[in-house]
């Protein structure tokens, strides 16, 4: 049992340092010599500091001739283990930024490329939350924790034996000398602190795109419009920034280090000099001198560094394991994409005998559906809540694989089919649609990522949307950010956002149009609008609607009428209200209440 624990934690301590070395073997490189450096720089001052102890053991009087060049060069070991330490201290944060960014862009790649059906199941978000946590710097600080304890055991080996004395005459002036270090530290704190609360609101547009690519809400729209590429790039050139901006502040860090160093050594190396002119004259022990100040201080700190370093190297492996299993499902995921060219574009739509149960339920929510629609036809789905209509709207977008039946294009099953090409074609607005806090054009643009830069299509879609007199009264028009919780950012209305999501869909201009509850937050005009835009542009698509609202589907050429998961009834209009059927009820119920006449 502990050969295979122990291979597991190999294994996932190899996973860290190659993601460290794919994020930057050349720091990675500095970091390990640093951390020999000041191991070595340790040994060197309590071997320094013996040969001290030898000259000053003698029954002659010892000169500061004598005793210069040892304490010159304990000097110089001071600053280059204090420096390799404060270098190896900036370097591990930037490094560990750097291997966060590296282990999101692989969490991203699977998060964004995995079928949505993952988003259904709670499993995949379990592991997609611990796959993130462990991606926030576990990898940097595993690998840290090696070096560390590295470093740890070069200086136990060099220290033999150490005698802790007390010499009350040092105190005051060993106290003083690490006042430039407590000063350097708070300066840096703070500078650390300036540079993420300057950095705040980029953090949280970074984490905002993090956000919406690994969102189950927004997974639907982001693979039928293939906007992860765009939303990548836009995520990398925060991250771009965000990484030039660390880079001066560990310049500016590191060089009021090295002054606050060289200050601190010389106050150090000035309590050393007392001590041992101290002992020279017989006033206090050698030991009491040399082993106090150099040999316990740094094997202390060093011991303390230690136990966490491995305690981190633990805790950092059990979560990376969570991260690599999550990682690993890539490879699979691409290997089953691809698929037939589907036909382009589609002239018909067959539904044949659909069915299709979620995963973790035990009743199927949609069975035996069934019905064809040809291009330049509107189709109105209707039913109750719950009657399979929005499951249906998500089977025709190839979102998710049927259990039974097919969606065919021309006869051709899309299930067969590349999925992107297949989603290139359909135009969807869903129930539950995006309300990306993006720039207006962005917003719309997302819709076909390809032609983000074409404004005057963009503008055509907001105007076809019947929003494009409310968005030239924004504050920067078509470039306004939305959303409150960013500088100058601005809220829409409820209709305004849906509004929105039907002019990202007309942008696109796609062949098939699948459009879930596209009216539910507009007013009855704004209705109106919508379904006579429907009726203009319909001769070259296949529309497929979903609606609760009776009087929206009389000028369908097809109703779908849905209960309970199953299609029960099928026709025109005026065909269902002749047939007295589910349909006819229900449209006299509304009629009656709402007004609308048959």
């Amino acid at each position: 049992m502990a050969q295979p624990r122990q291979d597991r934690f190999l294994r996932t301590l190899g996973v860290a340092m190659r993601l460290v070395v794919r994020a930057n073997r050349g720091l990675l490189a500095f970091s390990v010599v640093a951390s020999v450096v000041s191991a070595l720089a340790v040994a060197g001052q309590l071997l320094v500091g013996r040969t001290l102890l030898d000259l000053l053991a003698t029954d002659d009087r010892v000169s500061a001739g004598e005793l210069a060049p040892s304490l010159a060069l304990l000097g110089v070991l001071l600053v280059v283990g204090a420096l390799s330490q404060a270098s190896l201290n900036e370097i591990r944060v930037l490094l560990s930024e750097q291997v966060h960014r590296l282990a999101m862009h692989d969490i991203l790649d699977v998060a964004t490329e995995v079928d949505y059906e993952a988003y259904e199941r709670a499993e995949f978000h379990d592991r997609l939350q611990r796959a993130s946590m462990a991606a926030g710097g576990q990898s940097a600080a595993v690998v840290f924790g090696v070096i560390t304890l590295m470093s740890t055991l070069i200086v136990t080996i060099g220290v033999v034996g150490v005698v802790m004395a007390v010499v009350p005459l040092l105190l005051p002036i060993a106290l003083v000398s690490y006042v430039p270090v407590a000063f350097v530290n708070v300066r840096n704190t703070r500078a650390r602190y300036r540079f993420e609360f300057e950095l705040t609101e980029l953090q949280r547009d970074k984490g905002y795109l993090e956000y919406l690519m690994t969102d189950r809400v927004q997974a639907k729209e982001i693979r039928s419009f293939r906007m992860a590429p765009t939303l990548r790039t836009w995520w990398e050139n925060l991250w771009q920034v965000r990484l030039a901006q660390l880079r001066q502040l560990v310049r500016r860090r590191l060089t009021l280090t090295t002054i606050g160093t060289l200050v601190t050594t010389s106050a150090l190396v000035a309590t050393l000099s007392l001590a041992l002119i101290l002992a020279g004259r017989g006033s206090i022990t050698i030991g009491d001198a040399a082993v106090a100040i150099v040999g316990l201080q740094q094997l202390n700190n060093r011991l303390q560094s230690a136990g966490t370093a491995f305690n981190g190297v633990h805790e950092g492996v059990a979560f990376l394991r969570d991260f690599e299993s999550f990682r690993s499902a890539l490879p699979e995921i691409r290997a089953n994409r691809g698929g037939r060219v589907p036909p382009t574009p589609p002239s018909l739509l067959t539904v044949d005998r659909l069915g299709y149960r979620y995963p973790g339920a035990t009743e199927d929510a949609l069975s035996d559906v069934s019905f064809e629609l040809r291009r330049g036809q509107i189709m109105a789905v209707v039913g109750a809540n719950g009657s399979g209509k929005s499951t249906l709207a998500k089977l025709v977008c190839g979102l998710l694989a049927p259990a039974r039946g097919a969606v065919s294009w021309d006869g051709v099953d899309i299930g067969t089919c590349d999925p992107d090409l297949v989603r290139a074609q359909i135009a969807p607005v869903f129930q539950d649609f995006g309300a990306y806090l993006l720039r207006v054009d962005q917003v719309i643009g997302l819709g076909d990522t390809e032609r983000l830069d074409h404004e005057g299509d963009i503008a055509e879609a907001a105007r076809r949307s019947g929003l494009l007199p409310a968005l030239e009264r924004l504050p920067h028009g078509l470039s306004t950010r939305l959303g409150k919780a960013f500088t100058d950012g601005v809220d829409l209305s409820g209709g305004q956002w849906q509004r929105l999501a039907i002019a990202r869909a007309l942008f696109r201009d796609a062949p098939v149009l699948v459009l879930d509850e596209p009216s539910a937050s507009l007013d009855p005009q704004g209705e109106a609008e919508l379904f006579d835009l429907l009726h203009q542009i319909c001769d070259d698509r296949i529309v497929v609607f979903v609606s609760h609202r009776f009087a929206t589907v009389r000028d369908a050429d097809a109703v779908l009428v849905m209960d309970q998961g199953r299609v029960v009834e099928f026709g025109s209009h005026d065909e269902l209200m002749t047939a007295g059927g589910m349909y006819r009820d229900l449209f006299t119920l509304q009629a009656s209440r709402f007004g609308d006449g048959n």
